[in-house]
């Protein structure tokens, strides 16, 4: 009965999802900006582990790790954001043609494009782009459990993005203390 056992996880995940959805559009904007922030953040460290040793890289690590420092200001201009968007755009990991098989550079892929969108959310407002940085965090957890038996990555990602969407008022340095211990634990594994 494997796929009745698959319909039932992906009728999961596609609920998990619409609650997700609902709960981005329905949000404060500064609650969606720490949800954005605290995004990027559990996957940057990935970023620095996989490129932070190559000189060449050294510049795309300094914007990709000022980009997700800003993300957590959440006085920072729309403006500055704008600013940083065509930056990350123009990361090699978005602009290859091969298909992606090496590990660090499939996580060097999902922490540009996480980045990315949560800034695009803080450039434009645009819940779209706060939910795109969602999905993307969540589906590299669903691939790494799918790599990893007995991982439920892809479940600790949901509920966190639950909470932090729950959360309100909490203060964003608490969110992010708690995201910065998650994204350590990930890049050790």
């Amino acid at each position: 009965m494997t796929g009745g056992v698959e319909v039932r996880q992906e009728t999961g995940a596609r609920d998990s999802e619409e609650e997700i959805t609902a709960a981005v559009v329905a949000a404060d904007p500064r609650v969606v900006a720490v949800f954005a922030a605290g995004c990027a953040e559990r996957v940057i460290q990935q970023f620095t582990s996989s490129r932070g040793g190559d000189p060449d890289r050294a510049d795309d690590v300094e914007v990709l790790v000022d980009a997700v420092e800003r993300l957590w200001d959440l006085a920072a201009s729309a403006e500055s954001f704008g600013a940083t968007v065509p930056l990350l755009e123009a990361f090699r990991e978005l602009h290859g043609e091969d298909v992606l098989v090496d590990t660090e550079d499939i996580i060097a892929f999902e922490a540009v494009v996480t980045a990315l969108h949560a800034t695009q959310y803080r450039a434009t407002g645009d819940p779209t782009a706060a939910l795109a940085c969602a999905h993307v965090i969540r589906t590299a957890m669903w691939m790494f459990d799918q790599n990893s038996p007995g991982s439920d990555r892809h479940g600790a990602e949901v509920a966190r993005q639950r909470e932090v969407l729950a959360s309100g008022a909490v203060p964003a340095a608490l969110v992010r203390a708690q995201d910065i211990a998650i994204g350590r634990e990930w890049a050790l594994e």
